[in-house]
């Protein structure tokens, strides 16, 4: 998943199996996929719909077990976001490359400038969410989750801190049901569209047999 979308990234009704019953190791924690539909709005000139289109993407499905977890993008700039947990290492692949790119995240993210929380801010899939916003230099970012629905054990993100995925997972002990990332020139968006409670295998989170570089 593009950095813009992950800062980062991570997301009942008729189309969610069993979403409290979770098949993880320690049944409270969510095992599954979240699917997402991406959305972008333009505040300037800056930037063209084509290009905030591909930083959106429409499509993203999250396959997500144990602090692990797989971003498949559908029509984005980036196509795959594997993050290992053991390795703390976040593998990407892009459409105009056969590269897997890797990127460590036991280095320090962008300083947070201010973070509020409030209640019951927004309905999601019929789910009441709160809301976390972080303040940054140059973006806005607000996480919207539900901790009863889709919840994590932050220990599992207690090590990557390039993105602040610790701060987050300590503070949500869950996986949102949407981001809105707020920049000066325009607005991108993730909201969750449908889950899944199901038992992922590990190997889905194998390294793509593909040349390997670092990420600048």
């Amino acid at each position: 998943m593009n950095p813009l979308i992950l800062s980062v990234f991570l997301f009942f009704i008729s189309n969610i199996s069993s979403p409290n019953k979770s098949t993880s190791s320690e049944a409270h924690y969510f095992e599954g996929t979240v699917t997402y539909t991406g959305g972008f709005i333009r505040k300037t000139d800056k930037y063209d719909s084509t290009t905030l289109a591909l930083l959106a993407g429409n499509e993203t499905i999250l396959f997500f077990r144990e602090g692990n977890y797989l971003a498949e993008m559908d029509n984005s700039i980036t196509t795959r976001l594997l993050y290992r947990k053991d390795e703390n290492k976040i593998y990407r692949e892009r459409f105009n490359s056969d590269s897997v790119y890797w990127t460590p995240c036991d280095e320090p993210g962008q300083k947070i400038l201010k973070f509020t929380k409030n209640k019951n801010v927004e309905k999601i899939l019929d789910i009441d969410c709160d809301e976390l916003k972080i303040i940054y230099e140059n973006r806005t970012t607000s996480y919207y989750y539900n901790a009863d629905t889709l919840k994590i054990n932050p220990v599992w993100s207690k090590n990557s801190i390039s993105m602040n995925e610790d701060f987050i997972a300590r503070e949500m002990k869950s996986i949102s049901l949407k981001i809105v990332i707020e920049y000066h020139d325009f607005i991108l968006t993730a909201t969750a569209v449908k889950i899944v409670a199901k038992k992922i295998d590990n190997s889905i989170f194998d390294i793509p047999n593909k040349p390997l570089a670092k990420y600048n």
